[in-house]
């Protein structure tokens, strides 16, 4: 299953949990969700779920349970790579030799 990687700390547009095969897959403002946020109640059962980062992609407690015990795979994307720092200017003595 392919995952969309959620990095740049805007949640609202990624879905609330990746796993396309989870009742979770949505994002605020599809039919049925109200509000947003790292909570969700299913309706049906009344359960609270929370969700975590997990490989870079946001994923429900039970997928995230299921991905970590290699019960279920997922064909992550990974996150773009993070440019490298700059070296630190040389630093100069502070005092010098009269």
């Amino acid at each position: 299953m392919k995952a969309v990687t959620c990095m740049d700390g805007i949640t609202n547009r990624f879905y609330f949990c990746s796993n396309p095969t989870c009742v979770l897959h949505v994002r605020p403002g599809d039919p049925g969700v109200v509000g947003d946020g790292n909570w969700a109640e299913q309706k049906l059962t009344g359960i609270i779920v929370g969700r975590i980062i997990v490989d870079g992609v946001w994923l429900c407690d039970g997928c995230a349970r299921q991905l970590i015990a290699g019960i279920v795979k997922l064909d992550i994307v990974p996150p773009p790579p993070r440019p490298k720092p700059a070296d630190p200017p040389i630093q100069q003595a502070l005092f010098t030799d009269p």
